[in-house]
């Protein structure tokens, strides 16, 4: 992240990070760049960890990360599964503290 900010990254960028500690760790490297979390450059994360609902501004959304890996290993285990391995179906879901903004007119 540190290498990204310093090659100059864009205003109104959204990081999404692999982890919510991973997420945690790029919002530093943001406000260490003199750069604005939310406001300059967005970040969210993952997994809903419990940490993460002390960070500010809040993450917003959570990938069910363990049906994640059901329905991959299904996927790929089970000769019978319909589930086609290059379509899983994820439902990423808000958390609790996001708040909706109806987009502008």
């Amino acid at each position: 992240m540190r290498a990204a900010l310093a090659d100059g990254v864009a205003a109104e960028t959204v990081v999404l990070g692999v982890s919510d500690v991973v997420t945690i760790g790029a919002m530093t490297a943001i406000r260490a760049a003199s750069r604005a979390v939310d406001a300059d450059i967005a970040a969210t994360g993952s997994e809903d960890i419990p940490t993460s609902r002390d960070v500010s501004p809040p993450l917003t959304v959570c990938v069910p990360l363990q049906e994640v890996g059901y329905q991959t290993l299904q996927a790929l285990v089970d000769p019978a599964s319909e589930q086609d391995p290059d379509a899983l179906r994820i439902n990423v879901r808000l958390r609790d503290n996001t708040t909706r903004q109806e987009p502008a007119a």
